[in-house]
């Protein structure tokens, strides 16, 4: 039950899934980072490799989530997440998270802004698409 056990995460339905997927894809060629890389993080394993974090801000840049300097594209997210009715906690914590120092490559920034989300089982990290979890769509 991921969902009892994520009050502050926000679940992807079946097209969020996808997009998420499709901008993954188009960041590998980008990023030159090892799929199974991309695919320990999609099961929970984060490796702090250079190619993965520049792989992650990829996806976040194409998903709307970052500015090109790698900081939290705050009004953009939280929008979306105002509308939705798990989305409350999920905007502290990635409000929370943004507050990083300013001379940051952008690459790192996002990472960091990821590995706060996921280390406080935030949006866009808990529900990723993995096998080793039951599909929570509506």
């Amino acid at each position: 039950q991921v969902a009892s056990a994520c009050k502050n995460c926000v679940v992807l339905g079946k097209a969020e899934k996808a997009m998420f997927r499709a901008h993954s894809d188009a960041c590998l060629e980008q990023s030159q980072v090892d799929p199974r890389l991309v695919d320990t993080l999609l099961n929970g394993e984060l490796t702090d490799d250079p190619a993965l974090r520049k792989h992650v801000y990829c996806v976040l840049l194409k998903c709307k989530v970052v500015g090109k300097d790698g900081k939290l594209l705050k009004s953009a997210v939280l929008g979306k997440l105002a509308t939705r009715s798990d989305g409350k906690n999920a905007s502290k914590i990635l409000e929370s998270c943004s507050d990083q120092s300013a001379d940051l490559a952008p690459q790192d920034a996002a990472w960091n802004l990821f590995r706060c989300g996921y280390d406080r089982k935030a949006v866009l990290f808990d529900y990723m698409p993995t096998d080793k979890q039951p599909a929570l769509d509506a």
